[in-house]
């Protein structure tokens, strides 16, 4: 084959594939023309993977602590941990370019995600909003919602008022459906530009029968009796969290969702803790330094619409004996 018979070829492949992710979005009978803006984005890609590639062997990666900051007051509550690779072009982090907020880590962020959704519309940037825990708990808020989460489940954009003008929703429905399913909301513009530059959207083929299916079936429980549920779950929580309390305990849960962190006084404690509570019954997720803040180590709990109220007598009656052999963090 010649030269120019492959860079064909290769015009051919490109346009193809900007075809079809068109037709995903916009139906049958579609034709793309071929640019070279194309394929310097495919190239551009391809080299920031290889780039990566070489970077990991050449240990050229370094950690750096992003802060935190509580949008209403301007106060730093936290540092993130963040991997960054040297570049000689590029800026570890483009500035003005997007924002995150990480809701589904961060309960307390819940209101500040909608108060901060302004900030990037004035500079021309877009928020990313992860909703990885919230999407199916909470929703819009309205006269007929049964409890503080909210109605339809419909995720933290819509629990807070916000519209999804310069937003990008990040949000999944394995947490509240059990699904093994994704999915991005976000302005056209943006879409468009991912479905010829993310390499997981070009070379993904369907999703598996089973996660829409249970998507579906998910969905349809949602609608007939899900606020119900979410009103049952509300009201379990608040009896962990009442217990927490009345022990004195450091929760960052300040927005009564279904995720209770709890802390250590004594970081050296974790692995004795965690065997206590197996030995218990009681199933949580470790929280260990570095991947939070020393002062921060501890536990996560879970609770679900499955839990029963015998579940949260016996979680509650093993906290209560845990704090006895156990120091946990107190408030103050």
């Amino acid at each position: 084959m010649s030269l120019l018979s492959a860079r064909r070829l290769m015009a051919a492949h490109i346009a193809l594939v900007t075809v079809a992710n068109a037709a995903k979005a916009a139906g049958k009978r579609q034709w793309r023309r071929y640019r070279p803006l194309l394929r310097s984005r495919m190239v551009e890609r391809h080299d920031l993977q290889s780039q990566s590639a070489r970077a990991v062997a050449d240990k050229a990666f370094a950690l750096r602590y992003q802060p935190l900051v509580d949008i209403t007051g301007g106060e730093v509550v936290g540092l993130e941990a963040r991997v960054r690779r040297r570049h000689e072009q590029r800026p570890a982090a483009a500035p003005g370019r997007s924002c995150g907020t990480r809701v589904g880590h961060a309960p307390q962020l819940v209101a500040a995600a909608g108060q901060s959704a302004a900030v990037p519309r004035h500079r021309g940037a877009a928020r990313r909003v992860d909703d990885a825990h919230g999407f199916g708990v909470i929703g819009e808020r309205g006269p007929g919602e049964t409890c503080p989460y909210g109605m339809h489940g419909n995720c933290v954009v819509r629990h807070t008022g916000e519209s999804y003008d310069g937003i990008v929703l990040v949000a999944g429905f394995s947490k509240a459906y059990s699904s093994l399913l994704a999915f991005l909301a976000l302005p056209s513009e943006l879409k468009n530009r991912l479905k010829t530059a993310a390499a997981p959207y070009l070379y993904s083929g369907p999703s598996p029968t089973a996660s829409p299916a249970t998507a579906l079936a998910g969905l349809d429980v949602n609608e007939r009796r899900g606020d119900v549920i979410r009103a049952d779950l509300y009201r379990k929580t608040v009896r962990v969290l009442d217990r927490l309390e009345g022990l004195g305990v450091d929760t960052l849960n300040t927005d009564r969702l279904p995720i209770v962190d709890v802390p250590l006084a004594n970081p050296a404690d974790l692995d004795a803790v965690a065997a206590y509570l197996w030995e218990e019954g009681i199933y949580v997720t470790l929280a260990a330094c570095p991947l939070v803040p020393r002062d921060r180590v501890g536990f996560r709990i879970q609770l679900t619409a499955l839990s029963s109220d015998d579940d949260i007598d016996r979680l509650n009656g093993t906290l209560t004996r845990l704090s006895e052999r156990f120091p946990l963090r107190l408030k103050g």
